[in-house]
């Protein structure tokens, strides 16, 4: 087999994964044979963003990963791979610190050339959790990728604008006099403003004053710290408000005026953003658009922790990457389950 061979072990745990991120010295083994519902995936030289995408739940549900780790491929191990019919795909992990060879090219088209699905772990990745791995980015890989596809898609947000305005438009009328009727109940049964006014960053870091219902107990100066579960400074009749997403029914005036968009990343304030700006340069990728009402990240987790920031924004990202017509129907679709299910986002 030579120096640089590859050698096949079967896993099911993320945690016990050897991750390689160099060639070594090691024989071919054949896999185990077992009852499994799930489908076979083999994923070639697996490293960092292998880990990441095997601590996905949903990735675990649906497959069964072997890894090949090694150096170069060859026909051998291309003739062992290709008579293994349990792989449903293929993923190639080509971190940073491997380059793919002409040896390697050949390989993984002569697998494509024989019918098996064969992918980088990247845009499995990307496309399989509808998240952009932060892991992976490089600064000659997103700010162009997602720059150059909005300059692509100016027709688009264009639509996506005009659409706003008519959105907002023909709901404002129907919004308006439920939302005046949950403001005078927000003053009859609390002390306080009905209206809750907060700064936040906006498309290019524009700072404006987004509009709420007031759902908590009023306190001069506002509340700093974020809402938790069960937090006993939300009202009555605010958990009421926030589980029907009427206390977000004035930002239709934000979406009206241009601050907003109905569908987009969600807008956090100026001392967030400061924050999460000094752990990911990319986090300010999330203001080439408009914040949303909804959006991607929302609807896919929503009872995000703070904690949770950066998942959050792997899937904001992902959005704006790929963002489409199909996209903002999935997302106002899901949106439409979470308040039916009176999920909180």
């Amino acid at each position: 087999m030579g120096e640089n061979a590859y050698y096949i072990t079967n896993n099911n745990h993320a945690a016990s994964i050897q991750l390689n991120t160099y060639p070594r010295k090691a024989s071919l083994l054949s896999l185990t044979n077992f009852k499994s519902n799930k489908s076979g995936c083999l994923i070639v030289n697996p490293a960092h963003l292998t880990e990441k995408l095997l601590s996905e739940k949903k990735f675990i549900k649906y497959y069964n990963p072997s890894y090949l780790h090694g150096g170069q491929m060859s026909e051998f191990e291309l003739q062992n791979i290709n008579t293994q019919r349990n792989y449903h795909i293929i993923l190639i992990d080509t971190h940073p610190s491997y380059i793919l060879t002409y040896e390697d090219l050949l390989f993984i088209n002569s697998l494509k050339a024989r019918g098996k699905k064969v992918y980088s772990v990247t845009s499995f990745f990307e496309h399989f959790s509808g998240k952009l791995p932060l892991l992976y980015l490089s600064e000659q890989y997103m700010p162009q990728e997602v720059l150059l596809n909005l300059e692509a898609k100016q027709n688009f947000l264009l639509l996506k604008r005009v659409t706003d305005l008519l959105v907002a438009v023909l709901l404002i009328p129907i919004a308006l006099p439920i939302a005046l009727i949950a403001m005078g109940l927000t003053v009859l049964t609390s002390k306080g403003p009905c209206l809750f006014k907060q700064k936040r960053i906006g498309k290019g870091g524009k700072i404006f004053t987004l509009y709420k219902i007031r759902t908590m107990v009023h306190k001069p100066g506002g509340h700093t710290k974020h809402t938790v579960h069960n937090d006993d400074r939300v009202t009555w009749l605010g958990k009421i408000l926030r589980k029907t997403k009427i206390d977000e029914l004035p930002q239709l005036w934000n979406m009206l005026i241009g601050d907003m968009s109905l569908i987009g990343p969600r807008p956090e304030r100026d001392d967030i953003v400061s924050v999460l700006l000094g752990e990911s340069p990319y986090y300010h990728l999330r203001h080439i658009i408009r914040p949303g009402l909804s959006g991607w990240a929302q609807v896919h987790n929503p009872k995000a922790t703070p904690e949770e920031s950066f998942e959050k924004l792997e899937y904001d990202l992902y959005y704006i990457k790929n963002m489409s017509f199909l996209i903002e129907l999935k997302i106002i679709i899901k949106t439409i389950k979470v308040i039916v299910t009176f999920n909180s986002f």
